[in-house]
Order: structure tokens, then C-alpha cells, then sequence
């Protein structure tokens, strides 16, 4: 039995992020920026992922 599909595209909570990172962080193991992102399917279909990189 199929409770839910992956219908819904995952969409972030802000339209854009912009974080500047000081040349010397305190400690490089600290957060910069947290991204909150949902999705609106059911089950394990709402689960989202995304890669960062420069």
C-alpha cells in the first residue's frame, strides 16, 4: 500500500542565504549558517538533502 508519493518539491524557508566567513574563525568545527528547508510529503519522502560548496 502506497501511503504517500514524492509529489512535492522540497523548498527552502528564505528565497536566498548570504554569510560572510571571517578569514579566522575561532573554531573551524563552528556552524556559519543554518539552512531550513521542508517539504510537504509524507513518510520518508519529505527527507532533504543539499551539498554546499565554493
Amino acid at each position: 500500500m502506497i501511503s504517500d508519493k514524492n509529489d512535492n518539491a522540497p523548498f527552502f524557508l528564505e528565497s536566498s542565504y548570504k554569510v560572510t566567513v571571517p578569514e579566522r574563525q575561532p573554531d573551524s568545527n563552528s556552524p556559519i549558517l543554518t539552512v531550513v528547508a521542508r517539504d510537504k510529503d509524507d513518510g520518508t519522502s519529505p527527507v532533504v538533502s543539499t551539498n554546499v560548496s565554493s
